[in-house]
């Protein structure tokens, strides 16, 4: 036999094994459990972030002479850092929401409803990952 040949090994046929799956002790949750107490809270936080991220755009697109270019555009760069960072707080770091920052600094861009589209989009991804969560298979009844 050539030594530079490996040896050919068969791999042995799979095994069906029977596992026993035991409920947690007394006292003691899940993840699974822990997620599902914890999406109210989630969910609150979601429509917080959505009203207002719709304020936002509210106020900007409703008082647009104050907040045009000129003397209180810093106004208007105050109102997205705040609201930026209100929104990463409430909604936890997502793409969507950079270059909803981004494109309210340039002039008349941000007359469109930007903060309320990154939020939903945001949302939307993190409501659906959490649904996901909920409705796992092992989750139990």
């Amino acid at each position: 036999m050539d030594e530079n040949v490996p040896p050919i090994i068969s791999e042995p046929s799979p095994k069906q094994v029977e596992v026993e799956v035991l409920p947690p002790e007394p006292g003691q949750s899940t993840g699974f459990q822990r997620a599902k107490e914890a999406s109210p809270t989630r969910q609150k936080a979601y429509k917080i972030a959505m009203f207002l991220a719709v304020l936002a755009d509210a106020i900007q697109i409703g008082l647009f002479p104050i907040f045009g270019p000129g003397f209180l555009s810093a106004a208007n760069v105050i109102l997205d850092v705040v609201a930026f960072a209100l929104f990463w707080r409430l909604v936890g770091w997502h793409p969507a929401l950079l270059p909803g920052f981004l494109f309210e600094q340039i002039p008349l861009v941000d007359l469109a409803p930007t903060w309320t589209l990154a939020v939903w989009i945001a949302i939307r991804r993190n409501s659906r990952r959490a649904g996901e969560t909920e409705s796992h298979p092992l989750s139990g009844p």
